[in-house]
């Protein structure tokens, strides 16, 4: 199978997420989680490791949903994707950008 831009789903899901990793980043730590004053260098190695986790929680949903002939390609994303986003904000929230003394 592959989406309209002619790339295989789980490239294109890969390209997405190197893409958005930066943004993702700079976002939390200046704007969604800038209350909890995280240590860049720390945060940085901590949002690394959640949001690979994140990245391999959308890929495991997405490639069994995708192998279902009848499955709507953009349905299919947007679960993946959205138990990935919520995953990886509880994560960054608790643990990625807590201070010390606030992380699990």
């Amino acid at each position: 199978m592959l989406i309209s831009t002619g790339t295989a789903p789980l490239l294109a899901n890969l390209m997405a997420f190197v893409s958005a990793f930066a943004a993702s980043f700079f976002g939390h730590f200046y704007y969604s989680f800038a209350e909890l004053s995280p240590k860049f260098a720390g945060a940085l190695v901590r949002f690394c490791v959640t949001a690979s986790a994140g990245f391999l929680l959308n890929e495991s949903l997405l490639a069994p949903l995708l192998r279902y002939p009848e499955a709507d390609p953009p349905l299919v994303f947007t679960i993946s994707a959205g138990m990935a986003a919520i995953a990886t904000f509880i994560l960054g929230r608790f643990w990625a950008f807590a201070p010390d003394s606030q992380r699990w």
